[in-house]
């Protein structure tokens, strides 16, 4: 590929992170079905479709799919300060497990280890700290939860 088409390639992965991460917005507010199947599918697809343009697609990748699933399906909501930091700390960890197929395969273990300290990191900060809106909350844990991964194929 060309420089102008990978630079291409890298902006549309942002485009479907955008995406995901409304549908993980979406489904924080109503219907939990459009974060935990319908968000989770389509990181999945993307993941699947990227790594199938840049020639590194592996059927093992398709794990991220229940994966995603579990992460996302798990409750982190608390009424104290210290059971929101551990719900928050085990989501983020969760999240950040999620990407593991995709290091296995590619040797990616700094983007690994980058990916859950940015996962647990802003799941504690955003949802226990709260220092920005609920709707900016769940969109840049959403788009955290796919950035690294989609960019370690």
């Amino acid at each position: 590929m060309t420089e102008i088409q990978l630079q291409w390639l890298s902006f549309s992965k942002i485009v479907f992170l955008a995406v995901y991460s409304l549908f993980y917005g979406l489904g924080g507010m109503d219907g939990k079905w459009k974060r935990r199947y319908l968000g989770s599918a389509i990181l999945t697809s993307a993941i699947l479709i990227y790594s199938t343009i840049q020639h590194t697609f592996n059927l093992w990748y398709l794990l991220c799919l229940p994966l995603f699933i579990g992460a996302t399906s798990l409750g982190y909501g608390a009424d104290n300060t210290s059971e929101k930091l551990f719900k928050r700390a085990y989501c983020g960890l969760a999240y950040a497990l999620c990407a593991l197929p995709i290091a296995i395969i590619n040797h990616s273990w700094l983007l690994m280890g980058i990916h859950g300290v940015f996962c647990v990191g802003f799941s504690i900060l955003l949802g226990t700290f709260n220092p920005t809106e609920a709707r900016e909350e769940e969109t840049i844990i959403g788009f955290t939860i796919g950035f690294i991964p989609i960019f370690m194929l």
